[in-house]
């Protein structure tokens, strides 16, 4: 192997292609703060709220 390495540096210090270029990456939507929702905490302080009123 240390053969190979000397006899042929550009196969052995070349650094791999990139499989694909990076995406773009996509900003997380806002969650509207009004309605209702599938978070068991929020669901929880809702009904909290609704019962002290």
């Amino acid at each position: 192997m240390i053969d190979y390495q000397s006899r042929f540096p550009e196969y052995h210090s070349a650094a791999p292609a990139d499989p694909e270029p990076a995406a773009a990456k996509i900003a997380p939507m806002a969650v509207p703060d009004e309605g209702p929702s599938n978070d068991p905490v929020l669901g929880e302080q809702a009904v909290r709220e609704a019962l002290t009123r």
